[in-house]
């Protein structure tokens, strides 16, 4: 059985505050790089992720999607973009996309 490791996380930006804690605990085995915003609204929202190096802002969701998958290169590790997803998506290095249940 192949264990994948997704490239990039995508939170949906309408996520709950009440569903941080176990998004969180969910992606806290897995720490994050970096989280992307492309919408200013969703500061408040990324910043509960912290166990990131940082919070970058990019012009579009398609961008920091793709400089996710870049870092994923480099680091290995993955990356939160908060954008659109009906809860938490995985996106894995060959572009496939899942929901994940956390």
């Amino acid at each position: 059985m192949e264990i994948r490791t997704p490239a990039v996380y995508v939170l949906s930006s309408k996520t709950a505050p009440e569903a941080t804690e176990s998004l969180r605990t969910a992606l806290g085995m897995t720490p994050v790089h970096t989280v992307f915003i492309h919408d200013n609204q969703d500061l408040d929202l990324a910043c509960e992720f912290l166990s990131a190096d940082e919070v970058l802002k990019t012009k579009s969701e398609h961008d920091s999607v793709e400089l996710a998958h870049a870092i994923f290169q480099e680091t290995n590790m993955p990356s939160l973009v908060i954008g659109t997803a009906p809860r938490l998506d995985a996106i894995y290095p060959d572009g496939e996309r899942e929901a994940v249940n956390a």
